[in-house]
């Protein structure tokens, strides 16, 4: 983790300030944090809720990228510990608070191969 807070760190502090005053959404390109499981973390992880607090303090929307940790696999396997994981992006306000967090549902044969699990799809957000 060290070398990915280290550049994400680099990314917001170059637009921190009175740069952020002209942005109105920050969107990291997909699975910039990694997606492995050894990079995989929950949404209340301490890397999302920095991320929460500097979208909070520059009052600009910022949707992340990052591996989801799965408790459980959809067909009810072993959960995390089997090294299972959702290709998620959470969408943060300008308040900082999480107000959604989608998880892939097309995977790619690479993505199922290291242990991904597709989103399941839910009414009124997928159409």
């Amino acid at each position: 983790f060290a070398a990915l807070n280290r550049t994400l760190w680099d990314i917001l502090d170059r637009l921190d300030g009175d740069r952020a005053r002209h942005l109105d959404l920050v969107v990291f390109p997909e699975m910039f944090m990694g997606r492995e499981h050894d990079y995989a973390m929950g949404v209340s992880s301490p890397l999302i809720q920095a991320m929460q607090s500097w979208a909070a303090r520059n009052s600009v929307w910022m949707v992340v990228p990052h591996a989801e940790r799965a408790s459980t696999h959809p067909n009810g396997r072993q959960g995390f510990g089997g090294g299972h994981w959702y290709n998620s992006a959470t969408v943060i306000d300008r308040k900082g608070l999480v107000v959604a967090t989608y998880r892939k549902l097309n995977l790619t044969p690479n993505e199922r191969m290291e242990g991904a699990v597709a989103g399941q799809r839910k009414r009124g957000l997928d159409g």
